[in-house]
């Protein structure tokens, strides 16, 4: 009556609590898949529902350029132009890994163009997604610059399209254009603390 959807999580499917639901006739919720063995499922399952209610998984027909990314928003239109004659496009479909945990050799910066992507991590048997982008986002940063394996999947939840500035690229930018390579460092640092930041206060309303 009040439009909202009920989960129930951390019920596994052979538990006490699981049976006494069915018991008092809470069957609809298991029909309705919003019955969850864990809270990170469940939170996944609720996510995809607002983005849905509020039209964010509607992607865009046309491909972003890399001049409407934020952040390369102070860059002129001759660095710009610099960029793209260094990114190799590529194109994946849904489902398929782009980044896949603990790769010791692809150290790849990626501007994603078109489509939409999920960063898992795996434990144990579980696997949580830590966040969902749209086009219009950078990844795959912290091994470009800290030279350390990736640290989680990503895939490609639609068919995606994607700009890679690979390792040599960005060395070959950094001996030819130290300032546009020192430009695009201190962009992607900075993009790099306000996630950071948008976690630390996640964590603190959670603790709260």
């Amino acid at each position: 009556k009040l439009n909202k959807h009920l989960f129930l999580s951390y019920l596994p499917s052979d538990g006490v609590q699981r049976h006494f639901i069915q018991i008092i006739c809470l069957t609809r919720l298991e029909k309705e898949d919003r019955i969850f063995e864990d809270t990170d499922t469940a939170l996944s399952r609720a996510e995809d529902e607002l983005l849905m209610e509020l039209d964010c998984f509607q992607d865009t027909a046309d491909e972003i350029k890399l001049d409407k990314f934020a952040i390369l928003s102070d860059m002129t239109n001759d660095e710009i132009h610099l960029l793209e004659s260094l990114v190799i496009q590529k194109r994946k479909s849904a489902g398929e890994i782009i980044i896949r945990e603990g790769d010791e050799q692809c150290r790849s910066l990626f501007f994603l163009v078109q489509g939409r992507i999920s960063v898992l991590l795996e434990t144990g048997e579980k696997v949580v997604r830590l966040d969902s982008y749209r086009a219009g986002v950078t990844f795959g940063e912290m091994a470009l610059l800290s030279n350390q394996p990736r640290s989680a999947n990503v895939v490609a939840e639609t068919s995606v399209v994607l700009f890679e500035l690979t390792v040599d690229a960005f060395d070959k930018l950094n001996n030819t254009e130290p300032v546009l390579a020192m430009k695009l460092v201190r962009n992607l640092a900075r993009e790099l603390n306000f996630r950071l930041r948008r976690v630390n206060n996640i964590i603190r309303t959670l603790e709260a």
